[in-house]
């Protein structure tokens, strides 16, 4: 890379690059790879000359706090210190991504399970709410947008992001309160030269980005503004008088250098969401979503030994659904629903991190928070019988105001007893005092550097998830809170880097599960604003449950025109529901994945991304048919039942998505992108879900069950434009 400017290259698998069409000057070259130290050479570029430049790189020496020592570790737009498996900025943003979400950057990694529509996604066979997200330092809570359409988005944009670590299992004691993993995400922080500006227009949002210095290079400013084109796009076409929903976000930060050893920021984020459904006169549904953080945050260093973080953050998390469906034939409603919920916190947080010497480091700190949530609950329900002959009304209401904290603590120590080997021990105490449940977690985690191109990895930890204060279940009747829920990791992994080409990484996890909450499902109307309503409601009950798979991945990021990288994974997750181990929601037992990204020149790249899966289980039901006679005639009447829940499986799916992106240098130094994107280029039929029903003007005809499969997203195409300066 030459500094302060665009060009650049990257190296084929035996080191050799190639900078084309560099201007007449004078240019500091600067040289880096993952886990070595980089090397800069000043060069002078004359008329029509040609440089050849001899290099080396020696391998970086890591301070304990470099080391990653926990397997499953993934950096995304970032490259992790001391460990391979990254993935830079620049092929992150020339992805073929839905919205161009965050989210979806990880939605393709080992372990990670998702689905066309939504940003949320799973990893190792949990669910989305079992993954800690924080941002900058403070955890985040529902952090979507169109929460109730399927959570298509998140409130973070993506071009405001430096880097992300995804933890897919066995993380260490200083992440708490959740049982599946992390997702750390963090904004750009240190100097910046001059003020810098861009902007992005696509089918789904307009974007607004600014940021600048602040005295000198002391600090940074920042603002980045988004809003979605969807109500826009349906007014276009004349269809905003059934659907009308409305997004923005907003984010902010000030970071400023108050004397070299402590560094003060300022940070700020909202977002709101309006959503309208109406169909005639009687039905229509509302819903609004709004999440408000603020927190300031103070880093500081005790020469170089001592690094401490201070957050103090306080924010709110409002909730409404409102909607009602009336029979037109007999003017009873279906349902009415009256939802509202408000979630406040504050909270103090503090992490120590001592590096004692070069072969031990301490870490410690805490988390305390003050919580209080309000609920107001009305559902007035008519449920229809799965045999259609009949139904039943029932009425729930909740009025809840329920306050309380939580407190975290973690100590742990890494330290090596051995040049090659490094362990870390940790241990975590929880409380909720809304639950009056405390809990103890230990973990563990070692690495063993085999040689210089292979890493040895294993870890083991107790993982205890409690109830947020605002999760209650109250649109199904549960009005109380339940013990922490616990899985318990196990974790071995193996990282090699071959031949400085490819670099693979091997890992078998196994999770155990236990101490379940009530689990509460849709048989197969799975996607709705209103999951209580529905007939095929149930609850389940689980004693036990189990996560388990093998994940390998590969990658090659040497070449000078093709970058890409793939992997394969088997995995089971299952549920005991009565002595019946069930398959979960989103078992997906076979998974591949292939990403490619093609650099024509530096104005030109293409992406393009495969992946295929097993189907996800489905429950498939029986039609009970019996007879009898009407007026002399034979009648038929009918009990469409349910058979084992998830027995069953939705075919396979697969999609191939492509970007092919533009770039053009402006004469004010800036620069323009123009992209295409197609999601689902072939156009797959993929089945999201089965429904079944029957089919039988009168009772004199014989009764046919019907199935009927909705599909997830066809070819969609998709374009966008960007300039930044």
């Amino acid at each position: 890379m030459l500094k302060n400017t665009r060009l650049g290259s990257a190296t084929d698998y035996k080191g050799r690059f190639n900078i084309r069409n560099i201007p007449v000057g004078n240019y500091e070259m600067e040289v880096s790879y993952t886990g070595y130290e980089s090397v800069s050479r000043f060069i002078t570029v004359y008329n029509d000359s040609v440089l050849t430049i001899d290099l080396s790189l020696e391998e970086a020496v890591l301070s304990l706090r470099e080391i990653v020592v926990s397997a499953g570790h993934y950096s995304v737009m970032k490259s992790i210190p001391g460990s391979k498996v990254s993935f830079s900025k620049e092929n992150i943003k020339a992805t073929a991504l839905f919205g161009g979400d965050i989210y979806k950057a990880v939605a393709q990694l080992p372990g990670v399970t998702a689905n066309d529509y939504s940003a949320k996604f799973t990893l190792r066979g949990g669910e989305n709410e079992e993954i800690l997200v924080l941002f900058d330092g403070i955890e985040l809570y529902d952090p979507f947008h169109m929460k109730d359409f399927g959570s298509i988005l998140s409130i973070i944009d993506m071009e405001s992001v430096d880097g992300v670590d995804l933890i897919t299992g066995g993380f260490p004691a200083e992440f708490g309160k959740r049982k599946s993993g992390i997702f750390n995400i963090k904004s750009e922080s240190g100097p910046i030269d001059k003020r810098r500006t861009s902007m992005g227009l696509s089918f789904m949002n307009g974007r607004y980005r600014t940021e600048g210095p602040i005295d000198g290079d002391r600090g940074r400013w920042m603002v980045s503004i988004r809003r979605g084109f969807a109500d826009i796009a349906l007014k276009t076409i004349g269809e905003d008088d059934k659907l009308l929903p409305k997004y923005y976000d907003i984010l902010s930060k000030i970071e400023y250098d108050l004397n070299g050893d402590h560094t003060l920021s300022a940070h700020f984020l909202r977002a709101g969401d309006d959503s309208k459904f109406v169909d005639d006169d009687s039905n229509e549904s509302n819903s609004g979503f709004d999440n408000t953080y603020g927190w300031l945050r103070l880093r500081s260093f005790f020469g170089n030994a001592v690094y401490v973080r201070s957050i103090v953050s306080t924010g709110m998390v409002n909730h409404n659904r409102n909607g009602k469906v009336f029979d037109e034939e007999i003017d009873f409603a279906d349902f009415r629903i009256m939802d509202d919920r408000k979630f406040k916190f504050w909270g103090v947080k503090q992490d120590w991190n001592l590096q004692a010497a070069d072969w031990l480091l301490f870490k410690t700190g805490f988390d305390y928070k003050n919580l209080s949530a309000d609920y107001s609950y009305f559902g007035n329900r008519k449920h229809q019988e799965l045999d259609g002959n009949g139904y039943y009304v029932d009425n729930v209401q909740a009025d809840l105001d329920t306050s309380g904290t939580e407190f975290g603590a973690y100590a742990s120590t890494r330290f090596k007893l051995l040049d090659p080997l490094t362990f870390e021990l940790g241990y975590r105490y929880d409380n909720q005092s809304y639950i009056g449940h405390e809990t103890h977690s230990p973990r563990l985690s070692v690495a063993y550097k085999y040689d210089r191109n292979t890493v040895i990895k294993a870890g083991w930890g107790r993982f205890y998830q409690p109830q947020v204060i605002h999760e209650l279940q109250i649109q199904d009747g549960d009005v109380s809170f339940y013990k922490p829920e616990l899985a318990e990791h196990w974790v071995f992994g193996i990282e090699h880097l071959y031949r400085n080409q490819y670099e693979i990484r091997l890992e078998a996890y196994r999770k155990e599960l236990s101490d379940y909450r009530p689990m509460y499902i849709n048989i197969f109307n799975k996607i709705s604003v209103f999951e209580e309503t529905s007939a095929d409601r149930r609850v389940l009950y689980p004693d036990w449950g189990k996560a388990e798979g093998i994940e390998l991945f590969i990658k090659n990021d040497t070449g000078k025109q093709f970058r890409w990288w793939g992997s394969y994974v088997y995995a089971r997750a299952e549920d005991r529901v009565d002595g019946i181990m069930i398959p979960k929601v989103f078992d997906q037992r076979h998974t591949l994945n292939f990403n490619l990204n093609y650099m024509h020149n530096e104005r030109w790249r293409w992406n393009f991304a495969w992946i295929y899966h097993t189907g996800w289980p489905t429950t498939d039901f029986n039609l009970d048919i019996t007879t009898g006679t009407l007026g002399g005639d034979l009648a038929y009447g009918y009990q469409l039942r349910p058979q084992q829940y998830n027995a069953a499986r939705i075919d396979p799916y697969h999609r191939l998505d492509i970007r092919v992106t533009r770039t053009f240098n402006t004469k004010d130094n800036g620069r323009v992108g123009v992209f295409l994107e197609v999601i689902n280029l072939y156009n797959r039929n993929n089945i999201r879900n089965l429904e079944y029903t029957v089919f039988q003007q009168e009772v004199y005809d014989y009764p046919v069950i019907v199935e009927t499969g909705y599909k997830w997203i066809g070819l969609m195409p998709s374009v966008g434009i960007t300039w930044d300066k």
